[in-house]
């Protein structure tokens, strides 16, 4: 974020909370800087202080909704009522996730102070009355905390907008083992990412559909106009997905697109949960075999802006290939006719790679 991003941050805030003091402001400009990380990462002593503290969350509690703080982070809150086991355990393990990718500097956050003390003096004058190190963490005011009891975390925003996705599939996997998911969507979504975060979060393994192409020499000569006419389907389900099912090791055989052929067998053994991921997995020939099926979504506009960002000068190819098969995907084998679990993840990621989600 840019100086002036900082400055209309802070300004955010001050209107939402107008009782907060310049203290509470460093405060916040010192988590979007490192985040959780002065808390460590013992996952058991994450979780024990998370459902010792949301056990006591009052009514009154803020935020009520995630909301951002620079750096991609948001505040999670704990919300009243809102405690279970598999929750606190969860959002350790987020928390856990999110310090991986915080790399605070005190320098730069003392630069961004200097500047934000130009055009809001008080912060200037709380540094100069304390002895802080500008790497130290820092408290809410007495006031702020008697003001609006803040009971929350720190966490990557996306982390935020997939929480009550990843509980669901917590609690399922609580229910059913093995547990089966498939993660379709359109090409910019985030189903990779999606896929890595559940593999970090649980025991699982998770299977490409982008392994599974077919040999050129072996496509219909109209491919691009057939729905999934790229994809070896009947491979994916037999060598993946009815073995995945059945508990047993899956023997994947990843398809070399540059030399247009099969590598050798990998075996992948069995885990409390199996992930198919990408596009096609909610095809009508697979879609039926899952126990949990997820659809991500995005705009136009910021599919495009990913994809510009992650391809280059290959985006060409997918909005001139990859995207009208997608939509011809959707027209023909209408995969929300599955009923997966819908996200939208437009707002989710900084730039290129947010808090929107429903349900359906």
């Amino acid at each position: 974020m840019s100086g002036q991003d900082y400055e209309a941050l802070l300004r955010a805030h001050r209107a939402r909370y107008p009782l907060m003091e310049a203290q509470d402001c460093i405060k916040l400009l010192y988590q979007s800087e490192f985040g959780p990380m002065h808390l460590g990462e013992n996952r058991e002593m994450l979780m024990n202080s998370i459902a010792e503290e949301w056990k006591t969350v009052p009514e009154a509690a803020l935020p009520v909704e995630p909301e951002r703080i620079g750096g991609g982070l948001c505040r999670f809150p704990l919300r009243h009522g809102a405690f279970c086991p598999e929750a606190a355990r969860l959002l350790a393990g987020l928390m856990q996730q999110t310090m991986l990718h915080c790399q605070g500097s005190s320098e730069r956050l003392r630069q961004r102070l200097e500047r934000l003390g130009t055009v809001q003096p008080d912060l200037c004058r709380w540094l100069s009355q304390t002895a802080w190190d500008y790497t130290s963490p820092v408290q809410h005011s007495a006031q702020f905390r008697a003001a609006y009891q803040p009971h929350y975390r720190l966490l990557r925003q996306e982390y935020a907008g997939y929480f009550p996705l990843l509980l669901r599939i917590a609690q399922e996997m609580r229910k059913k083992r093995p547990l089966l998911v498939a993660i379709d969507g359109c090409c910019g979504s985030g189903k990779t990412q999606l896929a890595a975060l559940l593999q970090a979060l649980f025991p699982s393994r998770v299977f490409h559909t982008d392994h599974y192409y077919l040999p050129i020499e072996k496509r219909a000569m109209d491919w691009q106009q057939q729905p999934a006419g790229n994809m070896d389907l009947e491979r994916l389900r037999t060598e993946v997905i009815q073995p995945a099912q059945a508990d047993a090791t899956v023997y994947q055989r990843v398809f070399d697109c540059a030399a247009q052929q099969l590598g050798q067998p990998q075996a992948v053994a069995p885990a409390p949960l199996s992930i198919v991921e990408g596009s096609y997995s909610l095809h009508p020939m697979l879609a039926d075999a899952y126990d949990m099926r997820i659809f991500l979504t995005c705009s136009e506009q910021e599919q495009k802006t990913r994809l510009q960002a992650r391809e280059g000068t290959y985006y060409e190819v997918f909005e001139r290939v990859w995207i009208p098969m997608e939509k011809l995907y959707y027209t023909e084998c209408d995969p929300l006719s599955y009923h997966p679990l819908v996200i939208d993840t437009s707002s989710f990621f900084l730039r290129v790679i947010g808090h929107a989600l429903y349900i359906k």
